[in-house]
């Protein structure tokens, strides 16, 4: 059975690396966590155990949280198109998101706590 759930598609978008691709695919092989941030699979490697990567991912959720949520939704949307559609097609839908950004009335979300802050009790 091949794999599924996009991996195949989405891998050569991540790594710009057919080759590997093509070695991790047929191969199936394990491999390390310091190798995936080789690869450009992780963004980072947390030293550690459990404890400390859910404590470093409490703190980067906590970081993002602290953002404005339309420029990190409207980010999260931009990148996600970016990934299949070409540069031009990418900065023409930047200029109509950002245009429709700047039209919009956000303060509501000023005065709610639009992201609950992880982590915290």
């Amino acid at each position: 059975m091949a794999a599924d759930v996009g991996s195949l598609a989405y891998l050569p978008k991540l790594t710009g690396n057919q080759s590997l691709l093509r070695e991790l695919a047929y191969t199936a092989r394990n491999f390390s966590a310091p190798e995936a941030e080789k690869l450009g699979l992780v963004s980072r490697v947390v030293p550690g155990g459990r404890d400390q990567v859910v404590q470093a991912a409490l703190e980067l959720a906590k970081t993002i949280t602290e953002k404005s949520p339309i420029a990190v939704s409207g980010t999260k949307r931009l990148i996600s198109h970016a990934r299949d559609h070409s540069v031009e097609e990418n900065l023409v839908y930047t200029q109509s998101w950002n245009a429709h950004a700047l039209m919009t009335n956000a303060s509501w979300l000023k005065k709610k706590n639009f992201f609950m802050c992880l982590g915290e009790n």
